[in-house]
């Protein structure tokens, strides 16, 4: 039962994984631990988020006679409390389960259960029926309009690629963060300048004009969240991330460098690209797994169009694998689509990708070509 729950969370069927732990929901019933979390998770992402911490709740009190809780079962409580807003619960969970360790995992949790509460109270929020934006509140209600009137815009833009049912999905929680705090709570390092985990967080708090680039830096998370709405949260990392990268307003456009990755025989192949991506154990390979996933979905509209694209999220959604969805999509097996990328990126491709730019100047759309 753990292998199917496991393959059935992989694959997010979560009304199925309901199904097959629903005795877990009986008073009496014994918690194993691991079915238990993947069960809460199923829930949580079904609407039933007060059944998922009620369960967890069981599972986390453990064995009474010990007097020890199960700090993986803390640690998800904790989540499912960030996400409702009560901050000072979850640090004391997180704590709490620290404190069962012997080299605990959650330093850095606390850090930033610890930052969100602050930001919480010192970010304000501006509403519309696609979006929740809040920004520093020292930064006036005029900076939030015009982060919304650019996320609006170019929600419109993405319809393109990703286009959405007037009206569907939740509001996209976006957070502009000052720089300082973005660092501190969610850059790892500084390697990263956006993130997307279910709510946008972008490092643009601070920002006095929205230049191209810290537009693109929004895009690219806006992206993400679009494509989870699409998808129902089942598209795959490379979809995701070459998506997102290729609908991105860069002036400069985004060079092709497929043919040096081959000529220094680091290019990977296809079905790699997505444990590249989910592992970040190297550096070099998850730039090269960025560069290729990019140029995948470059290759995919060069050939099919926007409604290539399309049909490939239609798959994801129906819960296809990658190798499922390209079949459907485009009747082509992956070791064939693997081959059909590189020979387009090495001998077809154009040197650079560019996307048509728009820029935003006081809340006026001018459209530029480049």
């Amino acid at each position: 039962m753990e292998e199917a729950a496991a393959a059935l969370a992989k694959r997010q069927r979560w009304r199925d994984l309901i199904a097959i732990t629903e005795s877990l929901a009986q008073p009496a019933a014994i918690l194993p631990a691991q079915l238990t979390r993947l069960r809460a998770v199923a829930l949580a992402h079904s609407g039933r988020k007060p059944e998922a911490r009620d369960l967890l709740v069981r599972l986390a009190l453990g064995d009474k006679t010990s007097k020890r809780a199960d700090p993986g079962a803390l640690y998800q409580l904790a989540g499912l409390l960030e996400e409702e807003g009560q901050f000072d619960q979850a640090i004391r969970l997180v704590a709490k389960a620290n404190s069962e360790l012997p080299s605990p995992p959650g330093g850095d949790r606390l850090l930033r259960l610890t930052l969100e509460k602050r930001l919480a109270s010192s970010m304000e929020q501006l509403k519309s029926p696609h979006f929740v934006v809040s920004y520093p509140l020292s930064r006036g209600p005029a900076f939030g309009e015009e982060a919304m009137r650019i996320l609006e815009a170019e929600r419109l833009r993405l319809q393109k690629w990703i286009p959405l049912p007037p009206g569907g999905g939740a509001p996209i929680e976006v957070r502009l963060l000052p720089y300082t705090d973005f660092e501190l709570g969610f850059s790892q390092g500084g390697h990263v300048l956006g993130l997307y985990d279910g709510v946008v967080r972008v490092p643009l708090g601070s920002l006095r004009t929205f230049m191209p680039f810290a537009v693109s830096l929004m895009t690219h998370e806006l992206a993400h969240a679009m494509i989870a709405q699409r998808t129902g949260d089942q598209a795959p990392h490379w979809f995701h991330e070459g998506l997102a990268q290729h609908v991105e307003m860069l002036e400069e456009g985004r060079v092709n460098s497929i043919a040096d990755y081959r000529a220094g025989d680091s290019l990977l192949a296809f079905p790699l690209i997505e444990p590249a991506l989910q592992s970040f154990s190297s550096a070099v390979w998850v730039s090269a797994a960025y560069d290729e996933a990019l140029w995948t979905v470059n290759y995919i509209e060069a050939r099919y169009g926007v409604g290539g694209i399309r049909r490939l999220m239609d798959g994801f959604r129906a819960g296809q694998t990658t190798g499922e969805a390209l079949a459907a999509a485009f009747g082509t097996p992956m070791s064939r689509f693997d081959q059909d990328v590189w020979t387009w990126c090495t001998s077809q491709a154009p040197r650079a990708w560019r996307t048509e730019v728009v820029r935003y100047d006081g809340g006026e759309v001018n459209p530029r070509k480049f």
